[in-house]
């Protein structure tokens, strides 16, 4: 475990690195859950106001619809667990969450949330090293272990050849501990309204999903 750790911390600053330079930083849907965060825990981003994601998630075998929608900018209500498939229940889990304070040069944004009957609080702050941002929370039920991660955003990248090019989509490296496994996964931002989503979680365990979004 130490050396998986090891690894993939030197990948996330290498790649940033190498990659790109910072873009600006965006509420992500934690693709595993449909609340704003990273790959399972939740951070203190928020969704745009009025903006809806809708997402697939595959996970383990089980297949799962997530909704989210950002009210005002400060609050957002999400749906997730619902499956269509008839050999596979429905473990439906409302979610909310509320900014409490907005990120400036002085202090981190902080906001709280509850998911089912769990609470947290979580905070989110840019660093001034390699581009990174940096999250961290804690709470009860689900979150009574203290979670976080790091999250590194990285512009479009023209990659050239001798007969064709192609261009990466904005990608946001993600390597957070949920409270119990460590998780590594990417955001794949294919256009503004369609994110694509890999993680491996405790660094075995692949997880896919797609999420669709728009301002309504």
């Amino acid at each position: 475990m130490k050396n998986k750790l090891k690894y993939a911390l030197i990948l996330t600053i290498v790649l940033s690195s190498v990659l790109g330079s910072l873009a600006t930083a965006t509420a992500t849907t934690a693709f595993q859950g449909g609340y704003s965060g990273l790959i399972r825990t939740p951070t203190a981003e928020i969704a745009p106001a009025q903006k809806a994601t809708i997402g697939y998630r595959y996970l383990a075998g089980t297949n799962k619809l997530v909704v989210n929608y950002g009210m005002d900018g400060n609050l957002e209500l999400g749906l997730t667990g619902l499956s269509w498939l008839e050999n596979e229940d429905s473990e439906l889990a409302l979610n909310a969450k509320l900014k409490l304070l907005a990120e400036d040069s002085r202090q981190p944004a902080l906001a709280v949330g509850l998911i089912e009957e769990d609470l947290y609080l979580a905070v989110s702050q840019s660093l001034n090293y390699f581009g990174l941002r940096a999250h961290i929370g804690v709470g009860n039920g689900r979150f009574e272990n203290i979670f976080g991660g790091i999250t590194k955003t990285i512009n479009p990248v023209s990659i050239l050849t001798e007969d064709s090019w192609f261009q990466l989509p904005i990608t946001t490296l993600i390597f957070e501990y949920d409270g119990a496994d460590f998780n590594f996964g990417a955001d794949f931002k294919m256009s503004s309204q369609l994110d694509l989503n890999l993680a491996l979680n405790d660094f075995s365990e692949l997880g896919a999903g797609v999420t669709f979004s728009n301002r309504f």
